[in-house]
């Protein structure tokens, strides 16, 4: 455990729901540890696996959902369809993956693996799995229950705001219109 780590996790949680600066906020620590982990990730889809990580997601999706359209990957792999497509068309030349081809409309071409790509899948999942039991391995069983419902929690937390109107809107409820910019007439 890295000093930085060590030092975060012996703060008091109230720094979470009070923060003092930008090092204690959610989103924040939520970033650094998608950074530190998307490192590893990165690295190891990179050097083991000669891979993407936008690629292995494809790859991914995908095995749990052969047969799809583009569009369907796209949504599915949380990726715009010109992300996806790009993915797919290097995918397709490394041949790990094919287009079947619809005579009615080109639109809802699907997309399956070719079992080399399954092979890779296969590889890729083993490995990560053994990366994902690393990453949890200072934890207890219950805490990796208790992670994984909290994570549950806060993405749920995130939609619903997402969903709201009032994000966007001014702090003060009386605020009628957006405070305007400061003039830069005197200088």
């Amino acid at each position: 455990m890295t000093a930085q780590v060590r030092a975060a996790a012996t703060k008091p949680t109230s720094l979470l729901a009070q923060p003092s600066g930008i090092e204690d906020m959610l989103d924040y620590q939520l970033y650094l540890l998608y950074r530190d982990c998307g490192y590893v990730i990165e690295r190891l889809c990179q050097l083991e696996f000669g891979m993407s990580r936008r690629r292995w997601r494809i790859l991914a999706t995908l095995s749990a959902a052969e047969g799809i359209t583009v569009s369907d990957l796209s949504k599915r792999a949380e990726l715009d369809i010109a992300q996806t497509s790009r993915a797919i068309g290097t995918l397709a030349r490394e041949g790990y993956l094919k287009r079947l081809a619809n005579r009615e409309n080109a639109r809802f071409a699907q997309v399956v693996l070719t079992e080399k790509g399954r092979n890779l899948y296969h590889s890729m999942f083993a490995r990560f799995c053994q990366i994902n039991k690393q990453l949890l391995h200072d934890l207890s069983e219950d805490q990796v229950q208790h992670l994984y419902s909290v994570i549950s929690i806060l993405r749920n937390t995130a939609a619903q705001l997402n969903a709201s109107s009032s994000i966007g809107t001014p702090i003060n409820s009386n605020a009628t219109a957006p405070i305007p910019p400061a003039s830069n007439a005197i200088e």
